[in-house]
């Protein structure tokens, strides 16, 4: 299990590198563009590994550009991406960006709750193109927090599972327990609601385990 913290943006970088995290997430879509270069070159010399994404508006990002855009936009951070999270929709990029050297994240974010035989075949989709598939759902009762719990425990791993929004984000802490290879935190501004900041993850963690 690895601990990741998301960065929105240059303010909350040194905290998120010194944090201690397994991984930091840059998260394109929400980074100003006076910030990239700046981002890039602070990264460069950073051992921990980075996980570089660009989250569409159809997944609860703020990108809303073409394939070919989203590709530009990801070209100069390549040289140091460790991991690139890549959507159902971008997935013929997948090999070309692994020739650069990282790995593939490949990602769904739902709005819903799959049942058990299309969360199945989502993860079969996912890891057609990727290393890690990294499922994201939204549950709506509690049968649906179970049926989560359930999947990771019985997938094939590695994978990622995770919750959106803040009405299960106690799920976000449970699910590494489960075999969920992935957990993502802020350390200063959430990218996503219902995040944890990595301290608040970390007492949880220890304290589950």
């Amino acid at each position: 299990m690895k601990i990741v913290v998301s960065v929105p943006d240059l303010d909350t970088l040194e905290h998120a590198v010194t944090s201690g995290a397994d991984a930091v997430e840059v998260r394109l879509d929400l980074l100003p563009d006076s910030d990239h270069i700046q981002t890039r070159e602070a990264l460069s010399t950073t051992s921990t590994p980075l996980i570089i994404t660009l989250r569409t508006e159809a997944e609860g990002g703020a990108f809303r550009g073409t394939a070919d855009q989203w590709r530009m936009r990801l070209e100069p951070w390549l040289a140091i991406a460790d991991y690139v999270d890549i959507e159902m929709p971008f997935a013929a990029y997948a090999d070309d960006i692994r020739c650069c050297g990282a790995e593939i994240i490949a990602s769904i974010h739902r709005n819903d709750m799959p049942d058990p035989a299309s969360l199945k075949k989502i993860e079969e989709e996912l890891r057609g193109y990727g290393d890690l598939p990294k499922i994201i759902v939204t549950p709506a009762r509690m049968e649906d927090a179970l049926l989560l719990l359930t999947f990771t425990a019985m997938a094939e791993k590695p994978i990622a599972t995770g919750v959106m929004g803040e009405g299960f984000r106690y799920m976000r802490a449970i699910l590494p327990l489960f075999g969920s290879e992935l957990v993502f935190c802020h350390a200063g501004i959430p990218t996503s609601p219902g995040q944890y900041h990595i301290n608040e993850m970390r007492q949880l963690l220890e304290m589950l385990a």
